[in-house]
């Protein structure tokens, strides 16, 4: 008789991944595309966040760009909650001066699938199974985005790592409204060491300052912590990015959705 499937166990670890980016409006040097992830702690920090919102009558969507003097002290309320709970967030940075992989010929979309891919694939891990959530991209009608990225994550992987990605307008998702703020935050931080408009100072000066904090770095620039990673890299091959250096790059960045 034929074995029966193996199965895995109701106790395998899994990650939930928001996934967004800052740059691709060609408002910044450096393209930055984030992964937001949860092991477990997803719906307690969703709850807690939509109690603010009710609490404070926070009606808008929490964008970085969005961040002023009025709604900077809601933004570090939102992201001190976000630290405590289990959130852990990698950034692949990437300085678009020496090549930007969205002006490439490739089209588009796949190429922001393809730092899609890379990204993912590092936050899955060596065995953890992912539910992928990906900010609003329109790709041509005939295009598969979800399959086409799972399906690369899985090949890359050479298993089961990605049970199935969405495409979500991220005023619907507090997952990716975070990951926007975080991204957002450490793109600023890259771009104040080059660009003199982003002051340290500023209301997202002082937002990025508080996420390092909140997450017990003294910079985002660089950061290699357990629950906080800025990559900064560029892409070589398809599916593929190659770590450059871990000193920051020199230009600007873009964000379809942003």
């Amino acid at each position: 008789m034929p074995r029966p499937p193996s199965k895995l166990p109701a106790s395998h670890p899994t990650v939930q991944v928001f996934v967004d980016e800052s740059g691709t409006a060609r408002q910044s040097r450096y393209l930055a595309f984030g992964a937001l992830s949860f092991r477990r702690g997803l719906g307690l920090v969703s709850n807690r966040l939509q109690h603010l919102r009710e609490r404070a009558d926070w009606r808008t969507e929490a964008h970085f760009v969005s961040v002023n003097r009025s709604t900077l002290h809601l933004y570090r309320e939102a992201v001190t909650l976000l630290a405590a709970s289990d959130a852990r967030f990698t950034c692949m940075v990437i300085d678009t001066a020496a090549k930007d992989p969205l002006a490439a010929k490739r089209a588009v979309w796949k190429s922001h699938a393809q730092l899609v891919i890379a990204l993912v694939g590092d936050v899955v891990g060596a065995e953890r199974v992912a539910a992928v959530v990906v900010d609003q991209i329109t790709p041509p009608e005939d295009v598969n985005y979800e399959g086409y990225v799972a399906s690369a994550v899985n090949r890359s992987a050479n298993r089961l790592a990605v049970a199935g990605v969405c495409r979500m307008d991220s005023r619907a998702c507090w997952g990716l409204q975070m990951a926007d703020v975080l991204t957002g935050a450490t793109a600023h931080q890259y771009r104040q060491q080059v660009d003199a408009k982003a002051k340290p100072g500023s209301p997202k000066g002082l937002l990025a300052a508080h996420v390092a904090d909140a997450f017990n770095l003294e910079t985002l620039v660089g950061a290699d912590s357990a629950r906080f990673k800025a990559i900064e890299g560029r892409p070589t091959k398809p599916r593929r990015l190659q770590v450059v250096s871990t000193r920051p790059s020199t230009r600007q960045g873009v964000s379809p959705g942003a």
